[in-house]
């Protein structure tokens, strides 16, 4: 899990989102990695609004996934999509949507079992509808 950052005014939010972009824009990945904490917080979906809090964990996912090695990789873009639940609202399978990361599947499995404690203990067969249904949504 990511810490949670110290809390920005609303201009310092937008300005560190504007810095975000650019380095997606131009894959500094090392640079984007250093504000999803921020960029993933309360105060960013209150100062950044919706649309623009779904693209920052989008590029977070990415982020973690062209910086860390295996399996931190895969455990923080868990972390980020758990805490956009958590954050936003949201049903898995609404974060899921905003996977982009080089282990796609790896990802989706794990924040399912994450998010879905009743997935794990589940039988092969139920497991592949419950994968299906996060998909389909």
């Amino acid at each position: 899990e990511f810490p949670e950052p110290e809390a920005l005014k609303r201009e310092e939010y937008v300005t560190e989102h504007h810095k975000f972009w650019d380095d997606y824009s131009k894959h500094n990945w090392a640079d984007a990695y250093e504000h999803i904490a921020s960029q993933t917080s309360e105060g960013a979906l209150a100062a950044l609004g919706e649309a623009n809090f779904q693209n920052c964990v989008r590029i977070s996912v990415k982020a973690v996934g062209h910086t860390q090695e295996s399996p931190k990789d895969v455990d923080q873009a868990v972390a980020v999509l758990c805490r956009a639940c958590r954050v936003a609202k949201w049903s898995p399978a609404r974060a899921v949507s905003y996977v982009d990361h080089p282990k796609k599947k790896e990802v989706v499995e794990a924040f399912i079992k994450a998010a879905a404690p009743d997935f794990a203990a589940a039988e092969a067969g139920a497991q592949a509808e419950q994968i299906m249904e996060l998909i389909d949504d």
